[in-house]
């Protein structure tokens, strides 16, 4: 399988993914610190930046699936990829020690704060042409 092709899978997983754990925040409430329910969600920057990551995936996909990506696309990518970057460094270095990973890593936030920011970045890192 070339690059193109798994790029390809990993931004439908990560958009697959992004949207179907905002959507379940919908219904599932959850107990713990930092957690909202419905559209409350989208006062924390973890949540926008997951969805942005989620709709560049979504974008790159359909510009790509046809003939190379052009730049303006790939720095699409690039910008989401920064924004759940941030979100994984800030989690890691400050919010983790201060309220305990296990309460950073709980639930949806488990894929917003750790697994797509990682997905996202190793995409970027070793896939990007």
């Amino acid at each position: 399988m070339d690059k193109k092709r798994i790029r390809i899978l990993i931004n439908l997983i990560m958009a697959f993914t992004v949207i179907a754990v905002w959507v379940s925040m919908f219904f599932i409430h959850e107990e713990g610190m930092l957690i909202s329910k419905g559209i409350e969600n989208l006062k924390y920057f973890t949540e926008l930046s997951n969805i942005l990551e989620s709709f560049a995936c979504v974008f790159w996909i359909a510009v790509t699936v046809r003939k190379k990506a052009p730049g303006w696309a790939e720095r699409i990518k690039y910008m989401a990829c920064a924004a759940v970057a941030l979100t994984f460094i800030v989690v890691s270095c400050f919010f983790g020690p201060l309220y305990g990973y296990l309460n950073m890593y709980k639930g949806a936030n488990l894929f917003f704060h750790l697994i797509i920011p990682v997905l996202a970045m190793a995409e970027f890192v070793f896939l990007n042409e």
